[in-house]
């Protein structure tokens, strides 16, 4: 009986031993490589190129599917500026998934090589563009503490704006005065008292401004306690 039951233990044994053996060759001979690699991400991709993510995948194909560093990846992935988040997953037996969550850029910060972020983040991104193209976002011009109040402003000015069709293109704060580049090109001068209502006010009546022929408005300067002053240019 007891020989028999070690005989049992062994064989077994033997069995296990054989299915490692060919699952270790399985995974050898059949997942040396990736064969397919899928990105996916909860927006487009804007701070990391599809072609990026590919390149910093290819040093990682010569491990086995067993073998592939996840972590290090994902590391890699997750050093490039506004990305918030890389989930880097395996699917048995050589696909490679890569999920990513990115912060949203709000504007461009002083110049167009920095981008402020949704977290009140400035960065500077190794790569930005969306779909091959240029983001199109709002130039905020002003000093670094003064970026969350340059965001509420924004957010307040655009609900006036937007009911005329119009957009902000730049948004400027120095020595407690406010002015706005509207998508019109017109230059507004808001000041630092009643802005809201002083835009309100113009942009229910901007058409009603009499432009000379071959003249456009090119500033108007709203910092007058009554009235305000418009700047001409030639067309």
């Amino acid at each position: 009986m007891i020989v028999r039951f070690y005989t049992k233990i062994l064989i077994f044994l033997a069995v296990i031993l054989s299915c490692s053996v060919l699952i270790y060759h399985y995974t050898q001979s059949n997942a040396a490589t990736l064969a397919k690699v899928e990105v996916q991400s909860t927006q487009p991709l804007m701070f990391i190129s599809q072609k990026a993510v590919i390149d910093m995948v290819k040093p990682y194909q010569k491990d086995t599917w067993f073998g592939l560093d996840v972590k290090s990846l994902s590391e890699k992935l997750l050093a490039y500026p506004g990305i918030k988040s890389v989930r880097v997953t395996k699917t048995w037996p050589n696909k490679l998934s890569i999920t990513f969550a990115q912060y949203t850029p709000v504007a461009y910060w002083q110049n167009h090589q920095q981008i402020l972020l949704d977290n009140d983040e400035i960065i500077t991104p190794k790569y930005f563009q969306q779909k091959g193209e240029k983001v199109e976002l709002p130039l905020f011009d002003g000093q670094e503490y003064n970026k969350k109040q340059m965001k509420t402003m924004y957010d307040a000015l655009y609900q006036i704006t937007s009911k005329h069709q119009l957009q902000i293109e730049q948004l400027r704060y120095h020595g407690n005065q406010w002015s706005v580049v509207l998508s019109n090109k017109i230059t507004i001068m808001l000041g630092s008292e009643n802005m809201m209502q002083k835009l309100q006010t113009l942009l229910s009546h901007l058409s009603e401004i009499i432009v000379p022929d071959h003249k456009v408005i090119s500033e108007i300067d709203m910092r007058y306690r009554r009235g305000f002053a418009v700047q001409l240019s030639t067309k």
